[in-house]
């Protein structure tokens, strides 16, 4: 179909419990993408936008013991995360067989 189309994407996790005691639970995150593109007959180009609103939340969430040199053999028990990737744009091209 030749025309324009368009997508907006939401990405939720509630909070939830990092540890087996329900003592340290992890932080909600939502993420919202969008796309937009044309399409004419076998051939599309399309912008998508990831993080359209630029959060700063964590992507995902560990709670575990870790060591850094000099701390006890044992670690410390924290909180572990990966930040959500800022935001950024891909351009697309696709060709349809």
């Amino acid at each position: 179909q030749t025309g324009f189309h368009g997508s907006l994407r939401l990405r939720h996790f509630g909070a939830r419990q990092l540890d087996s005691f329900g003592s340290h639970k992890g932080e909600k995150t939502s993420l919202f993408n969008i796309g937009i593109g044309y399409r004419w007959q076998q051939l599309s180009l399309g912008l998508d936008v990831f993080n359209l609103f630029d959060s700063h939340e964590h992507d995902i969430e560990y709670f575990y013991p870790s060591r850094l040199a000099g701390e006890s053999g044992s670690g410390e028990e924290d909180l572990h995360f990966h930040p959500v990737e800022p935001r950024s744009l891909r351009l697309r091209f696709e060709y349809t067989f």
